[in-house]
């Protein structure tokens, strides 16, 4: 799947993708923003654990 900044961007401010970004350097719009790589091990789990309980529920399986 391919994600652009902007789509992620808009994502992110829908709620669709809970993961917190920062700034890097100085404080202005035009800062470099970042994922702290946490953040993203955490957000790709949760992804993970949605995923194997769809497919549980989709191969009749217990959860």
């Amino acid at each position: 799947m391919h994600l652009t900044v902007e789509k992620f961007k808009r994502k992110r401010l829908d709620g669709e993708i809970d993961i917190p970004v920062v700034r890097l350097g100085a404080d202005t719009q035009k800062a470099a923003l970042g994922i702290h790589l946490n953040d993203l091990a955490d957000y790709i789990d949760r992804q993970r654990e949605k995923a194997a309980k769809e497919q549980n529920q989709l191969m009749g399986r217990a959860a």
